[in-house]
């Protein structure tokens, strides 16, 4: 699970600590969270990153917008007189946010193709019986990152991970995938951090002074 601390400089500490009452300042940190939150989605939606510059490209050269489905479940997870938290509460969304927003590699070998063995580390143990199963979401993205490609009219497209698992079985993933690799006897996929939670200095600096004005009118009233 990745969580988002956002934090306030030492001015705005300060300042809130002269309002007093705990539900001023959940009411600051709940605002700011949310701005945050905002400006993350957006960020998916321009397909840039928390420094205002464009995500990585997908390998493959796909267009499709990424992210913007993982970044509807970012919400505020925490929220205290002290901090606010923003994160993913489901732990599968988590994991995939931290791999996207920091980057990510996985050594893949053979031999955890053979004998209808998935590398998914939540199902090691697949047996050989279950080789007819359909093809494991860890064999299509190995079979798209050793640019596998199936036949549509008069070319070749680069398929879906649904159109994979949904149309190959393991054995039949893991026969290609052994041919596509040739001699390799390992290799490693790597995703790109694409930086997707967080906001820019110049955002940084809207957020901030927003609070500051929230901050004094709370003290002025």
């Amino acid at each position: 699970m990745i969580n988002v601390s956002v934090e306030g400089t030492a001015a705005i500490q300060q300042l809130l600590s002269t309002i007093g009452g705990a539900t001023a300042m959940r009411r600051i940190l709940q605002r700011t969270a949310k701005q945050v939150i905002d400006l993350s989605k957006q960020h998916t939606r321009d397909q840039i990153d928390s420094d205002g510059q464009r995500f990585k490209p997908h390998a493959k050269g796909r267009r499709r917008k990424m992210l913007t489905r993982l970044m509807r479940y970012l919400q505020l997870v925490e929220l205290n007189d002290k901090q606010a938290v923003i994160g993913f509460k489901n732990p599968v969304h988590g994991q995939i946010a931290y791999k996207q927003q920091f980057g990510d590699s996985q050594q893949f070998s053979k031999s955890q193709f053979r004998n209808g063995r998935s590398p998914d580390p939540r199902n090691p143990s697949m047996r050989a019986e279950n080789a007819a199963n359909p093809a494991t979401r860890s064999q299509a993205r190995a079979l798209l990152a050793a640019g596998y490609k199936i036949k549509r009219g008069k070319g070749y497209r680069t398929p879906t991970l649904k159109w994979i698992t949904q149309n190959l079985t393991i054995a039949r993933a893991s026969a290609i995938l052994t041919a596509l690799r040739g001699g390799h006897d390992s290799w490693t996929t790597v995703l790109p951090g694409r930086k997707p939670v967080g906001v820019s200095p110049s955002e940084f600096q809207t957020v901030y002074d927003q609070a500051v004005a929230e901050i004094q009118t709370m003290i002025n009233s």
